[in-house]
């Protein structure tokens, strides 16, 4: 029993770890990176019986192109109206 609770509190220290190293990367990203934002893409109404097809878009380097492209697009005319 002591070896199982000494893999799970290993496990959880590793975990916390992690979570350290990830929380101070995007510190590092935010400081020396180029600025980015996050954005969620919702699956449209009327598409609910095509959730899998959805998911893999985030998969396909064709889509993400186009993404990059449209909201490239749709960030300068926004930064553009905000400038004047």
């Amino acid at each position: 029993m002591g070896k199982i609770l000494d893999r799970i509190l290993e496990k959880k220290e590793k975990m916390k770890s992690m979570d350290k190293y990830d929380e101070n990367r995007e510190k590092f990203k935010e400081i020396m990176g180029k600025p980015e934002i996050k954005i969620s893409v919702e699956l449209p109404e009327g598409y609910e019986n095509r959730k899998k097809e959805f998911l893999e878009l985030q998969k396909e380097e064709a889509f993400l192109k186009d993404v990059s492209k449209s909201i490239g697009r749709i960030v300068k005319k926004h930064l553009k109206k905000k400038k004047q």
